[in-house]
C-alpha cells in the first residue's frame, strides 16, 4: 500500500516510488518480493515453488525428493569471485528430532537443529556442547490480555501478572533452558533493544501490592484462558502459572484448542487471555504496528490496546529519514508497551544449531536458524565426506 510507483532503470536498478515516507526495505527482502525472471514464473507456478525454482544465489537447484531432501550445487555464474566455498548443499528433511538426533550422532549430518527434547543431552555434552550455535529468535512467547476485559483495563492488574509468576523458574524446570528471558516485546538480537531493559522480577509482595491497588486484593476469575497443545508455549504454560496466579487471588479457566480454531477466537476478540509464540522481526515498524490503536484485530492488534504515547512514537519513527534517529524512536515505543503491558512477557525462542567441528562459516541467524548464508560455509579435512573423495 506505500509503494504507488515502480521503474526499471536498468538491468539491475529498480526504482520505486513510495506514497508514504517510510522504509520498505525489510518487506523488500523477504523471500515472497525477491525479483524472478519472468519466464520463469508465469505460467509455470507449480514447477518454479517445486521442481524448477529459479534465483541468483550461490547454489542452483538440483532435485528435490518430497519428504526427504533438496540437493543444490553450486552456481558458477555466482556475482561474487571464488564463492560459494562448498560444491554442493544437501539439505535432509527429518520431521522427528530422534531421527536427526541419530543421524547427527553418527556423523552423517554435518549441521542440525536442536529441538527441545535435544537440548538439554547435547549442551551436557563435553564435545557436543562446544559447537551449539544459540539465538534468541524473533519470536516472543507470551500471555495476551484482552483489554475489553474488565480487569485488564487496569494497568496496575497487567503489571501484577507480570510480578507475580516465577517465569526464570518455568524457563528452568518447564522448558529446559530452551528460552531466553523476556525483557521487552522486541527480543535482544533486535537493532532497537534497549540493553538497559530489565526482566519483571518475581516479587510475589508487589503483585498483591498492584491488585489492591487496582480495586482487587481478592482477585478475580479467568474464563476464557485459551491456549494450543504446544509443549513450550501451550496450555502447560497455563498450568506452571497456576499456582502463582492463585497467590494474588485469579484463577483461570484453560481451553485447549486447535490452532486454526484458536486463531478464529483470538481475531473476534473471543477470549480473556491467549498465550502465543508471536512473531517480534525483523521488520521493528511492523512488529510494533501491531500495537497501534489504528490497527485492529484482524490486523493483528487482537489485544484491542490503546496507548496514546506509544501510537505518537511509532508515527514519529515512521516518518523519520534518520536511521539512528528512527531506531531510538523504535526503543521508546518498545519500552512503553513493556511498561504497560499489554501481555504476561514469557521468554524469546532460544534457536539451537549443532554443528560438527569440521564446519565453518554457520552462524546464529535470529530471523530462521535455517536460513544460513551458505556462501562463506566450508568444511575442513576432518569431514568424513572429505575423506571419501
Amino acid at each position: 500500500q506505500t509503494i504507488s510507483g515502480l521503474k526499471k532503470v536498468d538491468d539491475f536498478t529498480l526504482q520505486m516510488t513510495l506514497a508514504d515516507p517510510v522504509d520498505p526495505s525489510f518487506s523488500l527482502r523477504e523471500p515472497g518480493t525477491a525479483i524472478v525472471p519472468k519466464e520463469a514464473v508465469e505460467g509455470k507456478e507449480d514447477a518454479f515453488n517445486t521442481s524448477a525454482p529459479v534465483g541468483c544465489g550461490p547454489f542452483k537447484f538440483l532435485s528435490w525428493v518430497k519428504g526427504s531432501e533438496i540437493v543444490l550445487e553450486k552456481f558458477p555464474g555466482f556475482f561474487m569471485a571464488g564463492r560459494p566455498l562448498l560444491d554442493k548443499v544437501v539439505y535432509r528433511i527429518a520431521s522427528e528430532a530422534s531421527a536427526r538426533d541419530m543421524a547427527f550422532r553418527a556423523k552423517d549430518l554435518d549441521a542440525t537443529i536442536v529441538g527441545g527434547a535435544q537440548y538439554e543431552a547435547y549442551k551436557n555434552d563435553p564435545v557436543i556442547s562446544k559447537h551449539l550455535i544459540e539465538v534468541a529468535e524473533m519470536f516472543t512467547r507470551v500471555v495476551a490480555f484482552n483489554m475489553d476485559f474488565e480487569p485488564f483495563k487496569k494497568k496496575e492488574v497487567r503489571l501484577a501478572i507480570n510480578y507475580a509468576v516465577d517465569r526464570e523458574l518455568i524457563i528452568k524446570k518447564l522448558l529446559k533452558d530452551k528460552a531466553f528471558l523476556a525483557t521487552s516485546w522486541l527480543p535482544t538480537s533486535s537493532a532497537s533493544f534497549d540493553k538497559n531493559s530489565k526482566p519483571y522480577p518475581y516479587d510475589p509482595k508487589k503483585a498483591k501490592e498492584l491488585m489492591a491497588k487496582a480495586g482487587y486484593p481478592n482477585g478475580f476469575a479467568i474464563d476464557q484462558a485459551i491456549g494450543t497443545g504446544n509443549d513450550s508455549w501451550g496450555v502447560v504454560v497455563y498450568e506452571a502459572m497456576l499456582p502463582y496466579l492463585k497467590e494474588i487471588g485469579i484463577t483461570l479457566k484453560i481451553q485447549q484448542m486447535e490452532g486454526a480454531a484458536m486463531v478464529e477466537r483470538i481475531k473476534n476478540g473471543e477470549f480473556q487471555t491467549f498465550i502465543w509464540s508471536m512473531g517480534s522481526g525483523p521488520d521493528i515498524l511492523g512488529t510494533l504496528n501491531r500495537f497501534s490503536s489504528e490497527n485492529t484485530r484482524a490486523g493483528g492488534n487482537y489485544f484491542d490496546y490503546k496507548n496514546p504515547e506509544f501510537d505518537n512514537l511509532l508515527k514519529q519513527a515512521a516518518a523519520e529519514r534518520d536511521p539512528a534517529k528512527k531506531l531510538d524512536l523504535f526503543k521508546k515505543a518498545n519500552n512503553v508497551i513493556f511498561d504497560d503491558p499489554p501481555v504476561w512477557y514469557f521468554n524469546y525462542n532460544k534457536a539451537v544449531m549443532a554443528q560438527q567441528p569440521w564446519v565453518h562459516g554457520l552462524k546464529p541467524v535470529a530471523i530462521e536458524m535455517m536460513f544460513q548464508d551458505m556462501t562463506e560455509v566450508w568444511v575442513d579435512d576432518s569431514s568424513p565426506r572429505a575423506k571419501q573423495k
